[in-house]
């Protein structure tokens, strides 16, 4: 790319987290709107005082949120109410502020006044800047483009203003896919610029002298640069500095950089706890509200469409799973390993099933209160020839125990897996809730086997459905324990947050 930046890594206070740290912050049960208020409040002290020093101060008493901090949260507000009807709420909004930080722009200072306010040809920054609330609320790439289309056009009706919007919103949409899938963010920055570019038609090919203090409120001036600016960043504060000290439409542009960025890197702590001091108590409400509404949106994520279980995917989430970054998760597998193969591998001493028990009970967080009684069912089962032959049906016998004083009946189903299948790894998969959902949602889009949902809960016919899943993807040279591996860890990241 043309004209890089020098990041600033290092600094007092706010801003002193190391760069190569923020992707390990990530966490897309915060992602919401936030990246673009903190965009907004931090360039706002420099949208008519501009400057060009990527090490200024983030946050003073010179800063305050503007429209652009307005017009978003109304649109998140909007959504809340289930409602399309976009320019309603930013109306409602604008006029409850009639005197934000830096005012309102000529055009749409007099839509803000109408009393029958109607879209006037805008191609103005504005539709990109408060997009970023429908990026987080819908997942699927038609519907977030689609509604883009309706939050901009209440008042940005050109096609370009439109587009500004809409390539916002894809590059969150997309950066969101593609973190959910686990990928780093070098490699979803990479993918997001391509995706953008090509939907769009705009080109970063950028010479920082080209654009350095110059102010540029158009869609086509702004959004190329938001997304050059984020084709060479390394973290959320670094793209919201290069994007402030480039002396532009600092707020507007922070807020557009900094609404991708957090889909990307998300925020660090520090940032996020700071910025919201700058906010009144109806607009952190409205945060917070458009957060769980998020979260309940999100029960319902999707695995891409694009998305294929394949060799090279297997051997990826294999990979993972040795890596230091599952160090603790290896460490306890390898303790169970030794527990259960060489301390333990029969189950004929109670002490030794209760043992096995209590820490499988323990790593896994099974929540069995009663770990006594299912200890005494095992032991009265006399399991190991059954093991040895892979009898499925051990697993609804180990499952079904009555515990506690009154004898409750209770099923241990996903524990009983786990006891069998730390016998014999080769013969039983685990079953949980992430590999149910993975399962039934590749089921239902690519019909790799027929059952229920509720089939998955019958162990001969869960372990049928592993086979089918095996072969219809190709799956064969890899063994029941490492397609655990792969289901459990795609699983997990993709629905562990919104639970």
């Amino acid at each position: 790319m043309c004209g890089t930046i020098q990041p600033c890594i290092s600094g007092e206070g706010v801003g002193s987290t190391p760069i190569a740290q923020l992707d390990f912050n990530y966490n897309i049960q915060l992602i919401v709107m936030l990246g673009a208020i903190i965009g907004d409040i931090v360039g706002s002290r420099w949208e008519f005082n501009p400057t060009n020093d990527y090490n200024f101060e983030l946050f003073s008493d010179k800063n305050g949120f503007t429209d652009d901090t307005i017009c978003t949260i109304a649109v998140a507000d909007a959504i809340l109410h289930h409602s399309d009807d976009y320019g309603k709420y930013i109306h409602e909004w604008c006029r409850k502020y009639p005197c934000p930080m830096g005012g309102y722009g000529g055009r749409f200072a007099q839509w803000v006044k109408s009393d029958k306010p109607e879209p006037y040809g805008s191609y103005g920054n504005g539709s990109a800047m408060r997009v970023s609330p429908v990026a987080r609320a819908f997942h699927r790439r038609d519907t977030v483009l689609n509604a883009a289309k309706q939050t901009a056009e209440c008042t940005h009706n050109h096609l370009e203003g439109i587009k500004g919007a809409q390539t916002v919103a894809l590059a969150i949409c997309r950066a969101l896919q593609l973190r959910r899938l686990n990928l780093k963010a070098h490699d979803v920055v990479r993918t997001v610029i391509a995706e953008c570019l090509d939907y769009s038609g705009y080109s970063i090919d950028i010479h920082k002298k080209d654009v350095e203090n110059k102010f540029d409120e158009t869609c086509q001036g702004t959004v190329p640069v938001a997304l050059w600016i984020i084709s060479q960043s390394k973290g959320f504060e670094d793209a919201l500095r290069r994007a402030v000290s480039l002396g532009a439409d600092a707020d507007t542009l922070g807020a557009i950089v900094g609404s991708i960025a957090e889909a990307i890197w998300g925020i660090p702590e520090e940032i996020r706890e700071r910025v919201m001091s700058y906010l009144p108590e109806e607009i952190k409400i409205i945060i917070d509200n458009f957060r769980e509404k998020c979260k309940k949106l999100m029960k319902s994520i999707k695995i891409p469409q694009d998305y294929k279980p394949t060799v090279d995917e297997v051997k990826k989430y294999i990979k993972r799973w040795n890596g230091p970054e599952n160090e603790v998760g290896k460490n306890k597998e390898m303790a169970l390993k030794k527990l259960f193969e060489e301390l333990c591998p029969e189950n004929r001493d109670f002490n030794d099933i209760l043992i096995k028990c209590s820490t499988l009970n323990d790593f896994y967080s099974t929540n069995i209160f009663d770990v006594h009684s299912v200890a005494l069912r095992i032991m009265k089962l006399n399991i190991d020839e059954r093991l040895k032959q892979g009898d499925y049906k051990l697993v609804k016998d180990i499952a079904e125990v009555k515990v506690g004083k009154s004898r409750k009946p209770r099923n241990f189903y996903s524990f009983a897996t786990k006891y069998c299948s730390h016998h014999r790894p080769e013969m039983y998969a685990i079953y949980d809730s992430y590999v149910e959902k993975l399962l039934w949602e590749f089921q239902k889009r690519d019909k790799f086997s027929a059952f229920k949902l509720t089939d998955l809960k019958k162990y001969p016919e869960f372990m049928r459905v592993i086979h089918d899943f095996q072969r219809r993807y190709g799956l064969e040279k890899f063994t029941v324990k490492e397609l655990d591996q792969y289901l459990w860890q795609l699983g997990k990241q993709t629905y562990s947050q919104y639970e």
